[in-house]
């Protein structure tokens, strides 16, 4: 078989039956199958561009020496440029020219070399000068200690973005994850303090200095120093008791000193700044906490520096937890200041429209929420939060809103009594006017009222017309009361029958009188004519008066239907009075007709639709 199947092959332009004919040849040919991996090997190795020369890449570690970085009473740290990586790093030697001296160098770089973790500087090796003195080659970091940070916080927050107290916790936080993970390897720092925390230049932060670390129990195997073996070391201002007496270390010895960088943090000084260390070892243990840096900071301070290790923390994630928690508070009033801002602005659009200052009262609620999730104890927080439930459910009462009003307190979970009280007060008004307001809809019962209303008006036909068939029943001179009485039997049979109309609003239930008092009246006049002789025109024409000034009665308290009926009941009463020989038919025309219009109007009588207002405007 050609190169040149196989290269077709390599590059995937076989196919159909010439590419299955060189699979097969390519199960029985173990020389084929040789050829072929030879082929792609050399295929997919990476190549070198051939449009130049190509220079000799130094292998070595070589170290071309810069400018010094720093200087300690321990050691000098020296910029250095690492050949073959080209890369800067920073060389740590031993001051002074001692055996011992660079024992502890190669001890501190062998236990910084296997703690391996983000806040830690790594170790990239240990080398020797030209006189065979030990050099610690590390990591570059380009920063500034954080001690300088702390004595600048317009500078922090200008350069972080956020408020510097927040910022240094944050960087607090950091350092507890380190020496968390130092602490699960047996490890202690015994010096940390802010001086000796890196910050980079991206923000990145380095617990550095592991010179007085060690192994909390001695390993010969591990070759690690052990803290036990030296006594006294540490940094006055900010060492633990137990280093002053030098007592045995724990993990706790850290802890008191991450308790003092956060002294630091909240007071600006470090928590035993210019005591000697006789006046430390006579007694002067404890810190002392002026008032004024926030309560719950000061309480994690006063833990990890007690006294007794027993009663700090009970290890480096608790109080970093604790620590944790705080920044939740300090997330919180940030959040409670973010509402009240709000706030402001919401009071401030009420006075534009209406609609945009509800949306931002809302937007405050919900901010202050969050912060109230955040840390339920925020006594800020609870305070504004009556301000801002208050104002709220202010708002909504004063709108005409009880319902609104009601339903905002319900998420106030302790509203003020006074508050509540107004609340309740105002949704059982609001309950009594929307009934009152119901019995007076128009809506309610509409058709039945108007058929209630033609049952009337078929019961006076009905009584007229009997008056026109059967006169004789109506020559007595009580006749005309007998019949209203008769009227007023059968009207409240059809009430009554209508009763659950008549009950079902004010203004079926003022109908139902506004008949009810027609007739009573019509019986009055009617008696006092039988009783003083009048004749039956003048009896009825009395009675169309009557009606009219019902009917009147009717348009200015029920409703303008009753107007059309008015002025019937006058237009025949005039008629009766011209033409008395008429009076009889032309009162049951006159009223048949006053009620029909009453019952016409009534039903096209709706509740008047009120269009809502553009929102936005008052």
């Amino acid at each position: 078989m050609s190169d040149a199947q196989l290269q077709r092959f390599a590059r995937g332009e076989l196919s159909g039956e010439e590419l299955e004919a060189f699979e097969r040849r390519l199960d029985a040919d173990e020389g084929l199958r040789a050829a072929l991996a030879k082929l792609l090997s050399t295929h997919n190795a990476p190549t070198v561009a051939s449009a130049g020369p190509v220079g000799r890449v130094e292998l070595d570690n070589a170290l071309t020496f810069g400018r010094e970085l720093g200087r300690g009473g321990m050691a000098t740290v020296t910029l250095a440029t690492q050949g073959g990586l080209e890369r800067d790093v920073a060389v740590k030697r031993a001051l002074r020219d001692e055996a011992h001296d660079d024992a502890l160098l190669i001890q501190e770089a062998r236990l910084q070399g296997v703690l391996e973790h983000p806040a830690i500087v790594p170790v990239h090796f240990i080398a020797t000068d030209e006189a065979g003195r030990p050099m610690v080659v590390f990591k570059r970091v380009e920063g500034e200690p954080w001690s300088g940070l702390l004595r600048h916080p317009e500078a922090v927050e200008a350069r972080f973005g956020q408020p510097a107290l927040e910022w240094h916790l944050r960087v607090l936080l950091t350092v507890c994850d380190a020496l968390a993970f130092a602490h699960a390897r047996g490890v202690i720092h015994r010096d940390v303090k802010p001086a000796n925390v890196m910050v980079g230049s991206f923000g990145e932060v380095y617990l550095t200095d592991w010179g007085l670390g060690g192994l909390l129990r001695a390993d010969a195997q591990r070759g690690l120093p052990c803290v036990h073996d030296t006594v006294g070391g540490g940094t006055l201002a900010y060492m633990a008791p137990e280093q002053l007496q030098e007592a045995r270390l724990s993990e706790a010895t850290d802890l008191w000193l991450v308790g003092a960088c956060l002294y630091e943090v909240l007071y600006g000084r470090a928590p035993f700044l210019g005591r000697s260390r006789a006046e430390r070892v006579g007694g002067l243990y404890a810190c002392s906490f002026p008032p004024g840096p926030r309560a719950d900071l000061v309480a994690v301070a006063e833990r990890a520096l007690a006294v007794d290790p027993a009663a700090r923390f009970g290890s480096m994630l608790a109080l970093k937890q604790a620590l944790e928690a705080c920044l939740r508070h300090t997330d919180s009033d940030r959040l409670v200041r973010r509402a009240g801002a709000l706030w402001r602005t919401a009071t401030a659009q009420r006075e534009r429209t209406r609609a945009d200052a509800w949306v931002t009262a809302g937007a405050a609620a919900h901010t202050l929420r969050a912060a109230l999730e955040l840390w339920p104890e925020n006594g800020a927080a609870r305070a504004f939060e009556t301000v801002l439930i208050e104002g709220r459910v202010g708002w909504a009462l004063e709108e005409g809103q009880p319902d609104v009003a009601e339903a905002l307190l319900r998420e106030h979970p302790g509203p003020p009594a006074g508050l509540a009280g107004r609340v309740r007060a105002a949704v059982e008004e609001a309950a009594v006017m929307q009934a009152r307001a119901r019995g007076l809809d128009p809506d309610i019962g509409q058709r039945q009222r108007v058929t209630f209303l033609l049952g009337v008006v078929v019961m006076m036909v009905v009584f007229n017309s009997a008056r026109l068939v059967w006169p004789a029943l109506y020559a007595s001179r009580w006749s005309l009361t007998v019949s209203s009485i008769a009227f007023l039997v059968g009207f409240g049979a059809w009430s009554w029958s209508h009763r659950a109309l008549l009950r079902s609003s004010t203004l079926n239930r003022q109908l139902s009188a506004l008949v009810l008092t027609t007739t009573l009246a019509q019986i009055s006049t009617r008696t006092t004519a039988a009783m003083m002789g009048w004749s039956r025109a003048q009896a009825l024409t009395v009675d169309l008066s009557v009606v009219a000034l019902t009917m009147s009665i009717g348009a200015a308290v029920f409703h303008s239907s009753f107007v059309a009926g008015a002025v019937v009941c006058f237009v025949g009463q005039g008629l009766a009075l011209a033409f008395p020989a008429a009076a009889e038919p032309l009162f049951g025309v006159t009223s048949i007709t006053a009620v029909s219009a009453v019952a016409v109007g009534l039903r096209s009588w709706r509740r008047r639709r009120v269009t809502p207002a553009r929102q936005g405007g008052d």
